[in-house]
């Protein structure tokens, strides 16, 4: 297969006089033989219509700055604040409440200076119903 026959936006990543073979088989096993595309075969996937979803207010304030949540198996909901507070919404009885808290650099005092740090992240170990794990993602 010569260079001109491979279309340019694929012969961008084939190095030349290397040996492409391992290339060019994984973009051929990607995009199949080198037709030319036929856009108007793709579809976009469509966005659901509004009615399919309800909106459910669980709890009002009581959060300050959340960055992230994870829905345990049980239906309650950690949520990570930037501050360092981790805190749970119990499903059961629908109380919000702080259970845990890291130290975290989250504000400077230096003017005109936007702090991007904190405690940002959260998800639980795939198998949380056994070990009770939960992963913490923090800067």
């Amino acid at each position: 297969m010569d260079q001109q026959s491979i279309p340019k936006d694929v012969r961008a990543i084939i190095k030349p006089g290397a040996d492409n073979n391992l290339n060019l088989g994984g973009i051929k096993n990607v995009i199949g033989n080198y037709d030319t595309l036929k856009h108007t075969s793709t579809k976009t996937m469509e966005v659901p219509e509004d009615n399919r979803f309800v909106k459910r207010i669980l709890t009002q304030g009581g959060f300050y700055e959340p960055t992230e949540m994870a829905i345990l198996p049980n239906f309650d909901i950690l949520v990570t604040q930037r501050r360092g507070e981790l805190m749970k919404f119990d499903n059961g009885t629908k109380n919000l409440k702080q259970v845990g808290f890291l130290n975290v650099y989250y504000k400077t005092s230096n003017a005109n200076v936007n702090s991007e740090e904190g405690l940002l992240g959260i998800t639980a170990d795939p198998n949380y119903n056994s070990n009770h794990y939960i992963y913490i993602y923090y800067i």
